[in-house]
């Protein structure tokens, strides 16, 4: 078994795709039922194995595999008119987002990946509190300013969330409409970093293999969400982020 595990399959040890598979499908199921998670967890786990720089990247095709299962599995709850409203004016920004996130160091992505995961728990926990209701005139530059956090860093879905969880979406159709736009935004993502050259051929393949184990995880989620208290996991899943988001603050601060 020794062996098996430490056989190398597209740049990566075998162990490696086993560990962040298993962590990548459980923080789906997470974020399946609680609406986010999933892209703040996992850098937690990714960065130790593949690298800062290629995190996000990776991240982000990943992503679409995991919203896609989401897609499938809560298809008749999308409220589409509000992907378009959101996710379609966040495409340019997803670009420059991405754009800015290659120009980054090692050192430089673990601040920027640390920073963000700490900002976004107050961010939710205000949103949560706060309904935000935005005028139409507005909502593409909304769109575009959410599109810049989604295209530079993981996690800022939890700020999409907000903004449906505002237009008065919840419970299934909250986590459907989240979904589809952000299988939107992603593939954005993806071909940015694609197309920059952050994406190598050894992450894509990393990147379709765990989101491949993340595509089952749509369903289970759909199962629990009526069965399990968001707010317990949800305080683990806080606990969890702020330990690992200062540790990633840390190692950034001194160089990677």
């Amino acid at each position: 078994m020794h062996d098996i595990l430490a056989l190398t399959f597209f740049g990566f040890p075998v162990s490696s795709y086993l560990v962040v598979a298993a962590a990548a499908a459980a923080a789906s199921i997470i974020g399946g039922v609680a609406g986010y998670g999933s892209g703040l967890l996992l850098p937690l786990v990714m960065v130790p194995v593949i690298g800062a720089e290629a995190t996000v990247p990776v991240l982000g095709l990943t992503a679409i595999f995991t919203n896609l299962g989401r897609v499938v599995a809560f298809w008749h709850d999308i409220n589409w008119p509000y992907v378009w409203r959101i996710a379609l004016p966040a495409v340019p920004g997803v670009v420059l987002g991405a754009t800015f996130n290659t120009w980054l160091s090692g050192p430089g992505v673990l601040v920027l990946l640390g920073v963000t995961l700490l900002a976004m728990l107050p961010l939710r926990r205000w949103l949560e509190r706060n309904s935000l209701s935005i005028p139409a005139s507005s909502m593409p530059f909304v769109g575009f300013g959410l599109g810049l956090l989604m295209g530079g860093t993981t996690g800022s879905g939890v700020i999409f969330i907000g903004l449906l969880s505002g237009a008065g979406l919840a419970g299934a159709a909250l986590i459907a409409t989240d979904a589809a736009g952000s299988v939107l935004t992603g593939a954005v993502k993806s071909l940015t970093f694609g197309t920059l050259g952050a994406l190598t051929p050894e992450l894509v393949v990393f990147a379709v293999v765990i989101g491949c184990a993340t595509f089952p995880s749509g369903f289970i989620a759909r199962k629990l969400l009526t069965l399990l208290p968001v707010k317990v996991h949800a305080a683990i899943l806080d606990a969890v982020i702020v330990i690992g988001g200062l540790g990633l603050l840390w190692r950034g601060l001194q160089g990677g």
